[in-house]
């Protein structure tokens, strides 16, 4: 049977007319009462003024109950008076300042054994500016959650790194806002706090046909909410042209999960296997990244021990260029945020080398991730890698190895020597919309054009589109003047020139920038075709794979920075 109605809804339908019915219905609030959101497991509306449609408005407020217990809910549904209103949790005084008052806090509420908190509030400005639903700071601090403005929700950085919505804030007017809480988060937050939310409601509703009596109350109650529902006939058109209305007057509960889990862990812990090693038939051996279960220096498991090493393809590390908001990849490391990270390393093979004990210091979901790219062993660590974590030395990868975290280094060793010696940076600094930039410029993961194009793009936005031209005006005493000098590098030609640079040094920093701007330009800029053949054969570019392409360019504008720091080191 189906009980989601009440029956005394549906005993009445059966002795009125048709298009009675659908009035009554509409009344009576069954479509509400069916929708059931108090059992909602994706978004809970925790309050509303909603008066979008004309034909009704509801009012939803809700708060803390405590001890969730079936005897918390008698009480609750012992009568439809509600217990708190909407100012519930701000502070106010009985009295006269001048005389006796007394300071309440107006954050509990007693009924009988059960103690009422407040968890949101409505707040009002006297109209100065409009007022606006408020959740309690505590929820908002345990998830560490932060306010998106132009999503109007609170977001909140998991564990794992993974952004998660907490609650939405839906405000059409003034006077009209829903606000949602992400199910999950705050059925958690009721089993930390041993409490039930209780929803309190009060839903108006009007009909533009008269009902076939004076007045009528329906009620329903079950084990997790109770309403009553008072539906009215109007004898004249006194709501204009609604002759019946009706209102729901109840409370709801929502339940606590049975037990909290942390902040934001939600499953238990879990652990991928890895492929480390080949069978003599050519199968993979594979063995989990769970360190627990790993060999060490100290024991043996019989296990593969924790500096085993695995290997990956490149592509692994797309996903975190991607989002360099989040991530931080370079040749030798990878994090997100301040939450996890773990050390890699490029291998000669053009593989990703990981160890597998430092695998699963990756979110599960990270591991599945990682498992996708996982290959069979190919060639050996590189040469870095074992002086820096079994011989205690520093080592670092070579120019060849890892070219463009030494670029980037260059790159911000000149710009602080030219603060030093000019009162400006050679390349200006990058605005707040394009600082990602220095974040995921890198030697290609892949041969696709489009990762090729986002590289070229990365190039010329750190270096050719921002020359300092006005410091470089100054250092050199000379303009860009269109004959002469044509350029922001033209411009930087003559102010190396002037500056002693050699002239060998000199052609391997502009010749550089002039091809990214040239392959920007021909080709990832616009449509490639024969300008972008030309220019990738005169700067000798265009028998090479996309990769190498970049690698080349990006080892000779290094080479020349570096001597040029060299130079002007020399001088200082």
């Amino acid at each position: 049977m189906d009980n989601k109605i009440p029956s005394a809804i549906k005993d009445f339908v059966k002795q009125v007319k048709p298009e009675e019915a659908e009035g009554f219905n509409h009344l009576a609030f069954s479509d509400w009462i069916d929708k059931k959101e108090h059992l909602a497991t994706d978004w809970t509306i925790v309050a509303r003024t909603d008066r979008r449609k004309d034909d009704e408005d509801f009012f939803t407020i809700s708060c803390f109950a405590t001890p969730p217990t079936d005897e918390t809910k008698k009480v609750l549904f012992s009568s439809d008076t509600w217990e708190i209103h909407n100012e519930f949790g701000i502070p106010y005084i009985n009295g006269d300042l001048k005389d006796e008052w007394e300071y309440h806090e107006n954050v509990e509420y007693k009924v009988e054994h059960i103690t009422l908190k407040p968890f949101i509030t409505y707040r009002h400005f006297h109209t100065y500016i409009p007022g606006r639903i408020e959740v309690i700071q505590h929820f908002l601090y345990y998830y560490g959650a932060f306010w998106v403005e132009d999503k109007r929700e609170y977001q909140a950085v998991e564990e794992n790194g993974e952004i998660h919505t907490i609650i939405r804030h839906m405000k059409n007017s003034e006077n009209d806002e829903v606000l949602y809480v992400n199910t999950k988060y705050l059925r958690n937050y009721l089993a930390l706090t041993n409490s039930f939310l209780i929803r309190f409601h009060d839903h108006r509703r009007k009909f533009k046909n008269p009902m076939p009596f004076d007045r009528k109350e329906v009620s329903h109650v079950d084990e997790l909410s109770s309403y009553r529902i008072n539906i009215y006939n109007g004898k004249d058109n006194f709501i204009k042209g609604y002759l019946s209305f009706s209102r729901l007057l109840g409370k709801d509960i929502i339940k606590p999960f049975e037990k909290p889990t942390a902040r934001f862990t939600f499953e238990e812990e879990k652990y991928a296997s890895f492929i480390y090693g080949v069978k003599e038939n050519g199968e993979d051996i594979e063995y989990t990244c769970n360190e627990d279960s790993l060999s060490s220096y100290f024991t043996d498991t019989g296990a593969p021990n924790y500096l085993t090493a695995v290997y990956f393809n490149k592509s692994v590390l797309l996903k975190y260029y991607s989002e360099p908001k989040r991530f931080t990849v370079t040749s030798h490391h990878f994090s997100c945020l301040s939450l996890w990270g773990i050390d890699i390393d490029i291998t000669k093979e053009g593989l990703v080398q990981v160890w597998l004990g430092d695998l699963s210091r990756l979110p599960y979901n990270e591991q599945l991730h990682w498992k996708q790219y996982n290959v069979q062993p190919r060639g050996t660590i590189s040469k870095h890698r074992f002086e820096a974590d079994f011989e205690a030395k520093f080592s670092a990868p070579t120019v060849e190895e890892s070219p463009m975290s030494y670029l980037l280094s260059s790159y911000n060793e000149l710009n602080a020597l030219a603060e030093k010696l000019f009162g400006g940076s050679i390349f200006l600094e990058l605005t707040k919309n394009d600082e990602h930039y220095l974040k995921v410029v890198r030697i290609p993961l892949t041969e696709e054009w489009k990762e090729f194009d986002e590289q070229i793009q990365a190039l010329a936005k750190i270096f050719c589109d921002s020359i300092n031209v006005k410091l470089l005006e100054k250092v050199s005493g000379k303009i860009i003047d269109n004959k002469e000098i044509k350029g922001s590098i033209s411009l930087l030609y003559v102010t190396l020139e002037k500056l002693g640079v050699t002239k060998e040094n000199i052609n391997a920093v502009i010749e550089s920038l002039q091809a990214i701007q040239s392959i920007r330009s021909t080709g990832a800029a616009h449509r490639k075709g024969e300008k972008f053949e030309q220019s990738l054969e005169k700067y000798k570019l265009n028998n090479l794979s996309n990769e190498e392409k970049i690698r080349q360019l990006t080892i000779k504008l290094y080479s020349g920075l570096q001597s040029t720091i060299d130079h002007l080191q020399e001088k200082k």
